[in-house]
C-alpha cells in the first residue's frame, strides 16, 4: 500500500508492503512505477477500509460477495432463482462498479433487462423497480438477511 500523501510527498509515513510490512519509500516509488493501481480509502483515524476504487467493470471479490450474499437470488418479480449475476442497472463504464449500481439476476432475467421495452432500476437502499412494455411497475426489496426471531413464549 501506498498512502497517496507519501506519493505527492506530504506524508512521513513508511509504505508497506501487503504481507510483508513497512519498505522504504524508494523501494515502493518504484515498485508503484510498473503496478496495477487500485485505490483503496481509509479513515484516517482508525485506519478501517471506508471505500473501495471501482474502476473495473467486474466487481472485486468481497464486492461481489457482498452482492451475491445481500440478493442471495434473482431480483426479477417472482423469480427465486438462486443462481445469479450480478448486474450493472447504469452499465459500465457510466455507471460504477459499486453496491449501490449491481443486482443479482438469473440469466433469464438479465437478458430481459437488455430489451429495450423493459426497464430496471435500482436506487440507493437497493429496491429495484423494473417497468414492463406495457408501463406497470413493480419493485422488489433485498431479501432479508435473517427471519426475525418469534417473540419468546413468556
Amino acid at each position: 500500500m501506498l498512502p497517496a500523501n507519501l506519493l505527492t510527498g506530504r506524508g512521513p509515513e513508511p509504505a508497506e508492503l501487503i504481507g510483508y510490512g513497512p519498505i522504504p519509500t524508494t523501494m515502493a516509488y518504484r515498485m508503484a512505477a510498473d503496478a496495477s493501481w487500485q485505490r483503496l480509502l481509509t479513515d484516517p483515524v482508525i485506519g478501517a477500509l471506508t471505500d473501495v476504487g471501482r474502476t473495473r467493470y467486474t466487481p472485486p471479490a468481497a464486492l461481489a460477495e457482498f452482492g451475491i450474499t445481500r440478493d442471495r437470488r434473482c431480483r426479477f418479480p417472482g423469480c427465486r432463482q438462486p443462481r445469479i449475476d450480478l448486474d450493472h442497472q447504469i452499465s459500465y463504464p457510466a455507471g460504477p462498479t459499486a453496491d449501490y449500481n449491481l443486482a443479482g439476476l438469473c440469466r433469464h432475467h438479465h437478458r430481459l433487462k437488455q430489451h429495450p421495452r423493459w426497464q430496471a432500476s435500482l436506487d440507493r437502499n437497493t429496491q429495484m423497480t423494473w417497468t414492463t412494455p406495457t408501463g406497470h411497475t413493480h419493485t422488489t426489496d433485498p431479501p432479508r438477511p435473517v427471519e426475525p426471531a418469534d417473540p419468546p413464549p413468556f
